[in-house]
């Protein structure tokens, strides 16, 4: 129970009453008053702002343990829409866990969820309403939840009809319009295989990490990212970026830019999501730098 505003200043009030009665006038109620407060009022209201504040992270701590609960959920019932949960898509979830750094209570609990989300009984409409609540009309923060759920149905390489209408459902409930949902699914098809193209490249790239820059490594990467530009590529380059072909460089780099923000991690948490799930887009915020490279290097940049 919170502390009224009668009693924030009980101390300081019987302080100065006392310090007038027992004879010290004017000046003895003045003392009583700084006495109080800082005998009573103080320790008390220090208390209370303490409660306060772990009342706060307990109740932030279980939002987003239920965000996450609730975005493994919904993985699950867009699964289920391929007909059956399947390898790939296990597989993804689990990665999704790795990313997230999930430990094993959470794991565990993840795990339950996405079970519970491809059941027979899965209640969307409860679950939906739950995800709305703490969302509290963020699209942002809805769209960056969307695009987890559309990577499950993407992680077989293929986007079966009911999983897709489960999608647009999904994005419906929570407010995000059918054809701003479609846009949403043709992107990640485009990150998805650009990335795909690109996995050698990543993954030398990433193997370099923290090494220093030393002889021809500078060179030998510019011509190993070139190698890979074929048309296709650069295509789903350009898609990716929402641009296109014919953009000039200066409109591209303005588009990058905006996608860079849109999803580094400071933003994505500073838009509600749990540090956990701010982590999973370290690496989109990767496949954009190098969609742009590509484009940059396929113009001679």
């Amino acid at each position: 129970m919170g502390t009224s505003g009668k009693d924030r200043y009980c101390g300081r009030f019987w302080g100065a009453i006392l310090g007038f009665l027992l004879g010290g006038g004017p000046l003895g109620a003045v003392i009583g008053f700084l006495l109080g407060y800082f005998l009573y009022d103080k320790k008390r209201l220090g208390m209370e702002d303490a409660r306060r504040a772990q009342a706060s992270f307990t109740s932030e701590a279980k939002d987003n343990h239920e965000l996450i609960m609730l975005t493994f959920m919904l993985m699950g019932f867009v699964a289920r829409g391929a007909g059956r949960v399947n390898e790939q898509h296990i597989r993804t979830a689990e990665r999704y866990m790795a990313l997230m750094q999930l430990d094993a209570q959470m794991r565990s609990d993840a795990r339950d969820a996405f079970n519970l989300g491809k059941g027979e009984g899965f209640d969307l409409t409860e679950a939906t309403a739950r995800l709305h609540r703490i969302c509290n009309r963020n699209l942002t923060m809805v769209g960056y939840i969307l695009e987890i759920v559309v990577q499950i149905a993407l992680s077989d390489g293929i986007l079966e009809q009911d999983e897709h209408d489960r999608i647009i459902e999904i994005a419906v409930r929570l407010g995000i319009s059918a054809n701003s949902a479609e846009r949403l699914i043709q992107a990640k098809v485009s990150e998805m295989a650009f990335r795909k193209n690109f996995q050698e490249f990543f993954e030398e790239r990433a193997r370099r990490q923290g090494e220093s820059a030393q002889g021809g490594r500078a060179r030998e990467e510019y011509e190993r990212t070139r190698s890979y530009g074929s048309a296709d590529d650069l295509g789903e380059a350009y898609r990716l970026l929402e641009s296109k072909p014919s953009d000039d460089l200066n409109t591209i780099r303005k588009s990058h830019r905006r996608m860079m923000m849109k999803y580094h991690p400071d933003r994505v948490k500073a838009q509600g999501l749990p540090p956990e799930m701010a982590k999973v887009y370290e690496e989109k915020a990767k496949t954009i730098q190098a969609a742009f490279d590509l484009i940059k290097r396929s113009r001679g940049g």
